[in-house]
């Protein structure tokens, strides 16, 4: 890709004012952290179940080895309530530069009492569905313990693991937290490569330049390696969980390993779409806000059941979205039956993670998240993916049919795309 004068100077404008607002965000939670981060409540889980949850390492992947958290079903424990997020994470991701929130903030954060009960015991009636989530690019295992919660509430085994070299920090077997390395982090940046293909995508004036964009945006490196990685990853965890190791015995006897399903936000909702098409153990998969690197899904049909559910910050001006190209024939694009698209259009794309709930207003719009109720927002999110995932793993009630359970949802429109898979000078102009 030939890189611009213009889309450098760009580039390096968005990246000082980056920085620039980390530093006054800093200086503002020295003096006044409670006008930046007032009291939040934390929106309980609403299943018939207890939840429970334990820290557990996965060996012998690709990378080494995953540092994991499991939500699921327990048993009634006198056991106090999880905190949200260990001092010593919100440090490590402080300084890992991912995150726009200084360690003060973090940690008043985390210090948010979950419903999980650390380390309780199982609760009888399994064995369960088990969902392989995993975070975004940046991210960490614990961004979406809402979403963990809500699903083990209703019965199911939430596994996420940390993808290292690509989760800002994550818990070492040692006890310790280790944080993204500087250089890694700009190497997975794809740098202005990566700042100019979304300026060209969002630039793009006809519905055929934008679906070379996103071709072009589905094979970038090196987010397209990073995503086979990842997917490779998700694999590997229900192979290790089929082989019985000793550390995940007892994961393995709570699990339904012929119900399974992957999903993830952000990035990793498109490693989850990626691994869910190769290997034919996963049965449906969710892609949360994430644009997909992986050029095998453009124009092709999803092998699972797959809900994708967009924010307003994926939508362009005339109502398309990142991912509106992939999972389907162009043709036949949201008549397959198979694949569920959804639009929450007043969110943001880390409206999708607990931060969600967190900040004054500013803080909020600035992390754009403001556009919704932080609470009313996780719960949305939770219970569409549960329902999706009682329907594709258990046979309940089809999504489509449920969705005036949420009127701020939007159902995808690919008209559009249908109409350019016949006539590729559709201009976005019209």
């Amino acid at each position: 890709m030939v890189i611009g004068t213009g889309e450098r100077i760009r580039w390096q404008s968005a990246r000082a004012l980056a920085a620039a607002l980390r530093s006054a965000l800093a200086t503002v939670a020295r003096v006044a952290p409670d006008r930046l981060l007032p009291p939040a409540h934390w929106p309980r889980a609403v299943g018939e179940h207890t939840v429970g949850a334990r820290d557990l390492w996965l060996a012998d992947v690709e990378d080494g080895e995953l540092s994991a958290c499991c939500w699921y079903p327990a048993a009634t424990t006198n056991a106090a309530p999880m905190r949200l997020l260990p001092a010593d994470m919100a440090e490590a991701l402080a300084s890992s530069g991912m995150s726009l929130l200084p360690q003060p903030l973090l940690a008043r954060i985390g210090s948010t009492l979950c419903d999980a009960r650390r380390d309780a015991p199982v609760a009888p009636g399994g064995p369960f569905p088990l969902v392989l989530l995993s975070h975004g690019l940046g991210g960490f295992v614990g961004q979406n313990t809402h979403l963990a919660e809500h699903l083990a509430s209703r019965g199911y085994i939430v596994l996420a693991f940390a993808h290292p070299g690509g989760a800002a920090a994550w818990l070492q077997a040692d006890g310790s937290v280790a944080a993204l390395p500087a250089q890694r982090r700009e190497a997975l940046s794809a740098g202005v490569a990566g700042y100019a293909a979304a300026c060209r995508l969002r630039g793009a004036a006809t519905l055929a330049r934008r679906r070379d964009a996103l071709a072009r945006n589905a094979a970038l490196e090196p987010l397209a390696s990073e995503n086979r990685r990842w997917a490779r990853n998700i694999c590997r965890v229900l192979d290790l969980l089929e082989g019985r190791a000793p550390s995940t015995a007892w994961l393995h006897s709570a699990c339904d390993l012929s119900r399974v399903a992957a999903v993830g936000m952000s990035f990793g909702g498109s490693a989850s779409a990626s691994a869910a098409q190769q290997d034919t153990r996963i049965g449906a998969a969710v892609n949360l806000d994430g644009a997909q690197y992986d050029a095998r899904l453009l124009n092709r049909l999803s092998r699972v059941p797959l809900l994708v559910l967009h924010s307003g910050a994926a939508r362009f001006a005339d109502g398309g979205t990142y991912t509106d190209f992939h999972y389907e024939p162009h043709t036949h694009a949201g008549h397959s039956g198979r694949v569920t698209r959804l639009l929450l259009p007043h969110a943001g794309h880390l409206s999708f993670t607990d931060l969600a709930l967190f900040g004054s207003s500013a803080l909020r719009r600035l992390a754009g998240t403001a556009g919704l109720d932080g609470a009313r927002t996780l719960t949305l999110t939770a219970e569409v993916v549960c329902a999706f995932l009682e329907h594709a793993l258990r046979g309940a009630e089809p999504l489509p049919s449920q969705r005036s359970r949420w009127p701020e949802l939007e159902l995808a429109d690919l008209t559009a795309v249908r109409a350019v898979a016949d006539d590729c000078t559709v201009s976005l102009q019209d």
